[in-house]
């Protein structure tokens, strides 16, 4: 909050009147309410359905790589150069 403008950061273990009221001086100053509107007007409101389509993609993409690479049956038959390529235990 501190770092982008739009309030205040503690500082130590306990606090004390002192360490508050300097932190809500900070936080309600004019300066601080006009850094939160700028700063609100960049936040974006789908970070979770952006976050929920990101993990689907990322697991869409490893399951399409791992039915690419098949099971290890078919990928000691195609390298031993079987052309029906079963999900089957070769014997």
């Amino acid at each position: 909050m501190a770092e982008l403008g739009v309030g205040a950061a503690h500082d130590g273990p306990a606090p004390t009147a002192e360490s508050l009221s300097a932190a809500l001086r900070t936080a309600l100053a004019a300066e601080t309410r006009a850094r939160a509107a700028a700063v609100a007007g960049t936040i974006r409101t789908d970070g979770a359905a952006v976050a929920a389509r990101l993990l689907i993609d990322a697991i869409s993409r490893e399951t399409a790589a791992r039915d690419h690479a098949g099971s290890p049956y078919r990928r000691l038959a195609a390298h031993n150069g079987a052309s029906n390529l079963t999900s089957e235990p070769m014997t």
